[in-house]
């Protein structure tokens, strides 16, 4: 924990968004902690990244350099900018980037710090930028939150879910908040189930969502869910296709996220000899998200 005395080193790297998962990796080994987000009505990528010392900063920027370099051919597709914060008000440089966001037909995403008047029918998250993915802001999660409002419509029956890698918490907000019973989210780093935990509470869905520490390589659920979510990561999903299609009650639906368009080929290969069908794609930037259904008995529900 800072004291009040204390600053940190931050570099923000804008980059395009295809190389965010590269630069996040690197981030992993290089700093304390950093976030990844993207504007809106945009192709690039913010990566805020957070230093305790300026010796720390240095390397990171030179190796963040180099991999950039290399990435791009040597253009001038990317910056880095670096700046030192007083601890207790790093938070107030992310009020820059993120606004009330209509995502879908009935969800709409905002910061707390901004008011924002419902629709009737609307669905509203509040949920601010932090250490763990999922504002709404990327496309793969506004791919998923997409599919999910459509998914909820006028059923009969409560829906329901499950969120594989729930990272900020924000699918199983959306599935609770539109009606699905139970929620049930799971992810494997410890500190996203604490912040997705807190920001269930804040959006007063604690009672219908269950969080948890969870790994797909080793899925453990009692029951098989109406939808599942798993928006995590293309060699993931490739790797645990068959456990992760297995959670999908039989004429449930997938929504498969997280994938690179030149890495959807390669999901879909893995998924189509399961017998799950591929139903709808949601192709947006450098990203394709997806929706699957499980058959019923040999034959699609329609």
């Amino acid at each position: 924990m800072y004291s009040a005395e204390d600053s940190i080193e931050t570099l923000r790297i804008t980059a395009p968004a295809e190389f965010a998962e590269r630069l996040e990796f690197a981030l992993e080994r290089l700093a304390e902690s950093s976030s990844c987000w993207q504007p809106a009505s945009s192709d690039r990528a913010v990566i805020e990244a957070y230093f305790e010392c300026a010796e720390d900063a240095d390397r990171a920027s030179v190796a963040l350099t180099a991999q950039l370099m290399e990435l791009t051919g040597g253009n001038s597709l990317w910056t880095i900018d670096r700046e030192t914060l007083p601890a207790k008000d790093w938070s107030n440089a992310w009020k820059a980037f993120f606004h009330v966001e209509r995502v879908s037909q009935r969800i709409v995403t905002k910061p707390t710090w901004e008011p924002y008047t419902p629709q009737p029918g609307d669905c509203v998250i509040e949920i601010d930028p932090g250490m763990s993915f999922g504002t709404g802001q990327h496309e793969t999660t506004r791919g998923c939150l997409r599919f999910l409002d459509r998914l909820t419509v006028g059923r009969p029956q409560p829906a329901s879910f499950l969120d594989l890698g729930c990272g900020s918490g924000i699918l199983s907000i959306a599935a609770a908040k539109l009606g699905c019973r139970p929620v049930r989210a799971i992810d494997i780093d410890e500190d996203s189930v604490t912040i997705a935990g807190e920001n269930i509470a804040s959006n007063g869905c604690a009672e219908h969502v269950t969080v948890g520490i969870g790994d797909v390589a080793r899925l453990d659920e009692p029951q098989r869910y109406d939808i599942v979510a798993a928006n995590i990561l293309a060699p993931i999903l490739i790797e645990h296709a068959a456990a992760i299609s297995d959670t999908v009650a039989p004429g449930g639906h997938l929504l498969l996220a997280g994938i690179l368009t030149t890495q959807y080929m390669d999901v879909r290969n893995a998924y189509l000899p399961l017998g799950m069908q591929e139903c709808e794609i949601n192709a947006e930037g450098e990203w394709t998200s997806a929706r699957w259904q499980k058959p019923v008995d040999g034959l699609m529900k329609k």
